[in-house]
């Protein structure tokens, strides 16, 4: 409602209504208008028809389809008259038309008939391009005719004052101008928006794709360097394992040849030994026993010669562990004593 109340102040609307009218005869050149109009309606009708997937109708409805059939049956009578004719088959052979499907032929007489109407629609066009470079001459010659005629109006001036144009048609091509200008900027901004739109989503789609590429990349990367990383660790524990069995064989070899060189050596000691002792321990012990007193001094001998060592050793060591608990005692004292004069003196300071 405010758009109607605030139609008639618009700046739209005045250059519309004081916009100047053309300086020919409207009425004159209307009879050239509305004709060239409806021959291109026409045309393109005749165009759109002929465009259509299905025209058979259209075929139909000129007579094309019905012509074709008659002369089908034209021909096939002609050739049965022949044969008729010539019963014996002495005359000469009549020649054979070789026949199409009706649908093939339909679409054949179709382009022909497609092909005549561009062929006239060019020779419209031309006739337009003429009548379009010889415009001046064409309303000079309708100026004339209508000044010759009676009843017909020679002048602007008539036409303004006896037929003026109604305020509600200017309204309305006004309307209609501003209308068309706001559609078209509104197509124009939306086609913009469309293409801006595209672009993004092509972006869009080239980002995803490359991230998907960056990704299957890192995918690949990362398995090759798992694969390797598991690798790399069968190698390790293998090599560790043949390490451990080569240590745990020569350690076994080493104690093998350690142990037979240890046993070799005990008995070749044990062999001294007993020697030695069948050389020289076995006559003296012979001869102790051989004494009068017998085993009581081979006691003796024994003792002197074992025990007694032990027992002075043994007197010995607890006189020095004596002598040293002595010392021991001695410093222990003197730490004690000095500890707390340390502490009485620190007490002393502090009061």
């Amino acid at each position: 409602v405010t758009a109607k109340k605030d139609f008639d102040q618009c700046a739209s609307v005045e250059e519309a209504l004081t916009m100047p009218k053309p300086p020919t005869d409207v009425r004159s050149q209307l009879r050239v208008w509305l004709g060239s109009d409806k021959e291109k309606l026409r045309a393109v009708r005749v165009v759109d028809e002929l465009n259509e997937p299905n025209r058979l109708p259209l075929l139909e409805k000129c007579g094309i389809i019905g012509k074709v059939d008659e002369v089908e049956e034209k021909e096939f009578d002609e050739a049965g008259e022949k044969a008729q004719d010539d019963p014996g088959g002495r005359g000469p052979k009549s020649p054979r038309v070789k026949l199409k499907h009706p649908v093939e032929h339909a679409d054949d007489l179709a382009k022909v008939t497609l092909t005549k109407v561009i062929k006239g629609r060019a020779a419209k066009m031309m006739m337009h391009q003429g009548r379009d470079q010889k415009r001046h001459l064409i309303e000079e010659l309708m100026h004339m005719d209508a000044h010759h005629s009676s009843g017909v109006q020679t002048s602007t001036e008539e036409i303004d004052q006896t037929d003026p144009i109604p305020r509600a048609v200017q309204m309305e091509a006004a309307f209609q101008t501003m209308l068309g200008r706001s559609v078209g900027r509104a197509l124009d901004e939306i086609a913009k928006e469309k293409t801006r739109e595209v672009g993004y989503n092509r972006v869009a789609k080239m980002a995803t794709y490359a991230e998907g590429v960056r990704r299957r990349r890192e995918g690949k990367e990362a398995g090759h360097r798992q694969a390797a990383l598991r690798l790399r660790l069968y190698e390790d524990s293998f090599r560790n394992s043949i390490g451990t069995m080569v240590q745990r064989e020569a350690d076994t070899l080493v104690d093998d040849a350690l142990a037979e060189g240890v046993g070799e050596c005990a008995k070749r000691r044990a062999l001294q030994e007993a020697r030695a002792t069948a050389r020289f321990v076995n006559p003296v012990l012979n001869a102790m026993e051989e004494e009068q007193h017998g085993q009581d001094a081979i006691l003796n001998r024994l003792m002197e010669q074992l025990l007694w060592p032990h027992v002075e050793r043994r007197r010995v060591e607890a006189g020095l562990a004596l002598h040293q608990r002595r010392f021991t005692h001695a410093a222990q004292r003197t730490i004690e004593e000095t500890v707390g004069c340390c502490r009485l003196s620190e007490d002393t300071y502090c009061c």
